[in-house]
């Protein structure tokens, strides 16, 4: 047997998933893109903050231990689970949330024998780790055995692919990770620096496309910005206000419009949805509106609207 069947034997791959614990009108599942919090809750479990408990699903009396191998960078790390009673009395598991390769997140357990003598039984514990830190959240993690064609060895590739990228945007963990605290302010300054060029550049692009119809993609933009005016009115929830914003947004009918310009547009906005939150909504890799009927219900109007026109 070679090598990369000797891997293959070993290791199992699965589809992370993430899901809210609240279910739609229909009692199904709804997806989530809200993996930051898992992202924390491996920075916390590192840090002692709020541990991780590894316990085997058939016997709550059994505990097993964990060691991080590399310093969880957003979500992509490589830990090893077991008893460790012994060497080699562990397994390793590659977590990549944030994959170079593949655009969606998914772990892989390697070399599971030994120390367990299925990898579904490790896989059910690390899923029960996770639901566990994710609980205050409302959201839930999914593990779907994934069958892909191809060796594992490519997984291990862009595991560690994906963890370099991750780790040249954020140099300040390697260094914490390898005892060069001392300097995480040079870290500090040079992001500080980068914070003050960007918002900038920012301020830059605002003054320079101030108005809001300068956004709108379509050339009907009287259409768009009456429709955003009168769905705003008589919102008041953060999530509703930046709806049709993001709705545009989603069907690329407008490009994303800064804070500044909104509030420019709508001045009454200000007092209804704050910076932080507004940039929250309308970005699609901090927040999801699927399965909210108050969305589907707007995009059925302005898909009619834009037919009408």
């Amino acid at each position: 047997m070679d090598i990369l069947s000797e891997l293959n034997y070993k290791s199992q791959l699965y589809i992370l998933k993430l899901i809210r614990k609240e279910r739609d009108i229909f009692n199904n599942p709804v997806s989530s893109n809200d993996w930051d919090k898992l992202a924390k809750a491996m920075e916390d479990d590192v840090h002692q903050r709020e541990e991780f408990v590894f316990v085997h699903p058939t016997s709550n009396s059994t505990e097993y231990k964990r060691r991080y191998i590399h310093c969880p960078i957003n979500g992509n790390t490589v830990v090893f689970v077991g008893k460790m009673r012994e060497p080699g009395d562990f397994a390793i598991v590659r977590i990549t949330l944030r994959s170079h390769y593949y655009k969606m997140p998914y772990l892989v357990i390697e070399d599971h024998s030994p120390a367990f003598r299925k990898p579904e039984i490790l896989a059910e514990m690390v899923k029960r780790a996770f639901n566990w830190s994710l609980r205050n959240y409302g959201l839930e993690v999914i593990l779907d055995p994934w069958e892909k064609d191809g060796k594992p060895v490519f997984f291990l590739c862009d595991s560690w692919v994906s963890y370099v990228r991750e780790l040249r945007l954020h140099p300040e963990v390697g260094a914490m990770c390898m005892g060069f605290e001392e300097a995480l302010h040079v870290f500090k300054e040079k992001k500080a620096v980068e914070k003050a060029k960007k918002e900038k550049k920012e301020k830059k692009r605002v003054v320079k496309l101030g108005n809001f119809e300068n956004y709108i993609r379509i050339p009907n933009k009287t259409l768009i910005m009456n429709f955003i005016k009168d769905t705003v009115i008589g919102q008041h929830s953060p999530k509703d206000v930046a709806l049709p914003f993001r709705l545009t947004l989603d069907l690329k009918l407008t490009y994303r419009v800064p804070y500044a310009v909104v509030v420019g547009f709508i001045s009454e906005i200000k007092d209804k949805i704050k910076e932080n939150r507004y940039n929250e909504w309308t970005n699609k890799q901090r927040s999801s509106y699927v399965g909210y009927q108050k969305y589907e219900d707007l995009k059925n109007d302005l898909e009619k609207l834009l037919n009408s026109d």
